[in-house]
């Protein structure tokens, strides 16, 4: 790039707010950058302004000067689409001089959509910011049009745009102002209509501020109000009534379930489409249909928590597996730790006999070609008479297919 000005991101409001860049570039090697030198081309502009930091690629332009908050667009994106994402909105961006910041690698492209990543920020591969609101009317047509037809993850914080799966939209700072609450916890802030301070809080969930109204149908959203209010009336697929949710993970929620046909317990595990990819195009909605067919295969085995069921509802996929009342294997063993001498034997008697029927299990689980790939004392559980099962098969794999996934 001959024109652009290149500088090392230090801090948001110095940089990709106010334009001002103290930090001159270091020997920044952007060539590692790997979204960026899909656009390089197009960022070829002595008029834009360049800054990166450990995630992002900023994007800005000389003469725009952005408020302090308003609407963002946050673009979503699967691996195979990335790029051409990436140029389409790009070239609409810096023809319109939007700014916007985008993630630097693939790796963290992975690593943002992964199992533990942070649920509310989770699916964010560009993130653009309007100077105003006819612009960003103006910018998420003009999207609309040229991505309408992509696919890629839902963003959990934002509302969808239209029937567009790959663009979002919510309101929020663009200036980073931060507080430290009583924890030495750092939480940012928007200012009201009075210019005092509100948390601008970024939910799992479509969130408006109590005084921003929605920017096309003028209405606020809370969507864990309307969730509390309906939570005695969730049923899956017309048969699973939901009791409480047990975890979440940026993949989808772990549930307890009342299955109506049956009058049993029983426990969901839910799959959000393109996150948490164990290869180029295997993601968790692949994978459960994947631990779905590797649990039937070791459906004889009693030592494997047994599947009953698996289905889709809207967007999302549900395993369903039997209820197993019980503890995990390190509760077990911090349980039940021998105090005394005279205990030690009966706690040498619970070992052998978990144990014992653990490696039973796990004999027959390798003679069928099956890898646990995850085996922890949090995946053995075992209930009060002793009687083991594994758990959580989301990391096995037939050994067959190992070379096809990441380890």
């Amino acid at each position: 790039m001959k024109n652009v000005l290149i500088y090392y991101r230090r801090n948001l409001e110095d940089n990709i707010i106010k334009g001002i860049f103290k930090f001159p570039n270091r020997e920044l090697d952007l060539s590692k950058c790997d979204y960026y030198r899909a656009i390089e081309e197009i960022l070829d502009n002595e008029d834009i302004l360049i800054s990166v930091d450990d995630t992002w690629c900023f994007v800005n332009f000389k003469d725009v000067n952005l408020p302090i908050q308003g609407w963002k667009i946050h673009i979503s994106a699967i691996p195979s689409n990335s790029i051409e994402i990436l140029e389409k909105t790009a070239k609409i961006l810096v023809n319109n001089k939007v700014p916007f910041k985008f993630l630097k690698t693939i790796d963290i492209f992975f690593k943002q959509n992964s199992k533990n990543s942070n649920r509310a920020s989770s699916g964010k591969f560009i993130t653009i910011y309007p100077p105003n609101e006819q612009i960003f009317k103006e910018i998420i047509n003009k999207l609309y049009l040229e991505l309408k037809d992509y696919e890629g993850p839902y963003i959990l914080s934002d509302k969808r745009f239209k029937d567009c799966k790959v663009i979002y939209y919510r309101y929020g700072g663009f200036l980073s102002i931060t507080k430290a609450d009583y924890l030495g916890q750092k939480k940012y802030y928007i200012k009201t209509p009075n210019n005092s301070l509100y948390e601008d809080k970024r939910k799992p969930y479509y969130y408006l501020p109590y005084f921003i109204n929605d920017i096309f149908d003028n209405k606020r959203y809370d969507l864990k109000k309307n969730l509390k209010q309906d939570k005695n009336n969730i049923i899956l697929n017309d048969r699973y009534l939901i009791k409480k949710a047990l975890s979440y993970k940026n993949t989808g929620g772990i549930y307890l379930a009342r299955d109506l046909i049956s009058n049993q317990k029983v426990i969901i595990k839910e799959a959000r489409p393109y996150t948490n990819y164990r290869s180029f195009d295997f993601d968790t909605v692949y994978n459960l249909y994947y631990e779905y067919a590797i649990l039937l295969k070791l459906s004889d085995i009693p030592q494997v928590i047994k599947v009953k069921d698996i289905f889709n509802v809207w967007e999302h996929h549900f395993l369903v597996l039997e209820y197993f009342k019980s503890k995990n294997l390190h509760q077990i063993i911090s349980e039940n730790l021998p105090y005394y001498f005279k205990t030690l034997s009966k706690f040498n008697n619970l070992i052998y006999n978990i144990f014992s029927d653990l490696l039973c299990g796990l004999k027959e689980i390798h003679k069928k070609g099956v890898i646990h790939g995850d085996l922890s004392v949090n995946n053995i559980i075992v209930n009060k008479k002793g009687e083991v099962r594994i758990i959580d098969f989301e990391g096995a794999f037939l050994e067959e297919y190992s070379e096809k996934l990441i380890p």
